[in-house]
């Protein structure tokens, strides 16, 4: 089995081998591919307890390989509270279910380090799409998380992850995956050799331990 290097897209048809973000109403595993699963704090709103049952039903299938994304946007979803409470549901499932949680946080970092220290995981947390700034980075990796950088990205905050703690996405972009490994590295910087060898031995060990 080739491993993905891109942890997070909404492109399947751009990024077949990267992990692909999906809804629990979306879910349809086609062979050979793999998923992230959950509700989009944008979804809050309008998700119900169905949906949360219907989410802890996919999530236990052997293509999904984490859970989310999911998490607390202050621009847009339902109020914060409900937000928060969608969001400790599907930390709770990937604590029973072993699989790294996928994260989308805007303006809400200081919520999510006050539910984490309070939650105490043991699951992987990753940030998809991080576009905090250095401080911010640097709180969130002491505090145990890691981060995911797309097309788009902080460059600040980018050389203050430490190499085992970065991830790389594709998520709404149309860049080749190779093309985004490479201007990361570049940035970083480090040779693109090293940042995908980091990224695939991380691979195996936090979302492909049980395949």
């Amino acid at each position: 089995m080739t491993l993905p290097v891109d942890i997070h897209t909404h492109r399947p048809d751009l990024h077949p081998n990267a992990i692909i973000s999906v809804t629990p109403r979306e879910f349809a595993p086609e062979p050979h591919r793999y998923y992230s699963i959950g509700i989009h704090p944008w979804q809050s709103a309008e998700a119900t307890p169905h949906d949360m049952e219907l989410l802890e039903q996919m999530a236990s299938h052997p293509q999904v390989v984490a859970i989310g994304e999911c998490g607390i946007d202050r621009l847009k979803g339902a109020v914060i509270e409900h937000q928060a409470e969608i969001l400790v549901g599907h930390i709770d499932l990937s604590e029973k279910l072993q699989k790294p949680l996928i994260l989308h946080i805007v303006r809400a970092y200081d919520l999510l380090l006050g539910i984490h220290k309070k939650m105490r995981p043991r699951q992987k947390w990753i940030i998809h799409g991080f576009r905090g700034n250095a401080t911010t980075a640097r709180q969130l990796i002491d505090a145990g998380c890691d981060l995911s950088y797309g097309e788009k990205y902080p460059c600040a905050a980018l050389q203050a992850t430490p190499l085992d703690k970065l991830w790389i996405e594709s998520d709404e972009s149309t860049l080749p995956d190779d093309t985004l490994l490479t201007h990361i590295a570049e940035a970083y910087p480090c040779p693109t050799a090293t940042l995908q060898a980091s990224i695939a031995k991380r691979m195996k060990d936090v979302f492909f331990s049980k395949i």
